[in-house]
């Protein structure tokens, strides 16, 4: 039989604790190439401490790996080669051109601002593109709507080009076209031989676009199901809501009604 292949990152029993409050516990989780995988759960439940812990930049105790070696034992650099990260919180430190911050992805390349190869300038160009940015790329980022930004930092994670993409609420602030064109954009790169994790709160966008859907309830991951096998009664027990299933009315595409509970 052939060798499983080593996965893009893989975490056991990850736990983390802050000020005496455990925020993640005994959670598990392995991402291989070809996969779109989404955390869900409602606010408080420890996705955004997961993702630091899968990444190194909270401490744990459990055994996390990134293709095949420990995360402790890699460099920044060498992390950053094989894992690239768009925070929740996003800060741009000064005024730049939407090219120069999305050029950003490239440094680990070992690039600088004004010194980018013809490969590390058309990555950036690519990623312009592919996130509908290209009248907007000579701008000062300090002018752009909230939305536009988003996109900017979508498109400095895709100009990595790095096995395995990580993202905590990408597509926040966008309007729907564009929520649809990020999640398509991942869901590509996904099918390019990567991987990619995202933490998303728009279960229908999940549903439409996700290999898989990691389920996160206080803390604990409580269920790992792709989108067909979801139910009205987990997404019902993870969000405290009312949850019917229904068939979209524009493509016929699985997707939930919610409603407050009586």
């Amino acid at each position: 039989m052939p060798a499983e292949p080593t996965p893009l990152i893989s975490a056991t029993e990850v736990y983390v604790r802050a000020g005496g409050t455990t925020l993640v516990e005994r959670a598990s989780l392995a991402i291989n190439t070809n996969e779109v995988v989404v955390l869900l759960g409602p606010n408080g439940a420890g996705k955004t401490s997961f993702l630091r812990a899968l990444l190194g930049i909270t401490a744990t105790q459990a055994d996390v790996q990134l293709q095949g070696d420990p995360i402790t034992g890699l460099t920044t650099t060498e992390r950053a080669l094989r894992v690239s990260y768009l925070p929740q919180v996003r800060e741009t430190a000064w005024p730049n051109r939407v090219f120069d911050v999305i050029a950003l992805g490239r440094f680990a390349q070992g690039v600088s601002l004004g010194n980018l190869s013809e490969i590390d300038a058309a990555a950036t160009r690519s990623a312009i593109a592919a996130c509908d940015l290209e009248g907007l790329s000579k701008r000062s980022v300090d002018t752009l709507s909230g939305g536009e930004l988003a996109r900017v930092h979508c498109a400095r994670l895709y100009a990595a080009h790095t096995p395995l993409l990580i993202a905590d609420e990408p597509t926040a602030g966008l309007d729907p076209q564009q929520q649809h064109r990020i999640a398509q954009l991942f869901q590509a790169y996904a099918d390019a031989t990567h991987g990619v994790l995202l933490v998303l709160h728009d279960l229908n966008l999940a549903m439409r676009y996700a290999t898989r859907i990691v389920w996160m309830q206080e803390g604990r991951i409580v269920a790992d199901t792709p989108p067909h096998e979801v139910t009205a009664e987990l997404v019902s027990e993870v969000y405290q809501v009312k949850a019917e299933s229904a068939p979209s009315a524009a493509d016929g595409t699985r997707q939930f009604i919610l409603a407050p509970l009586p």
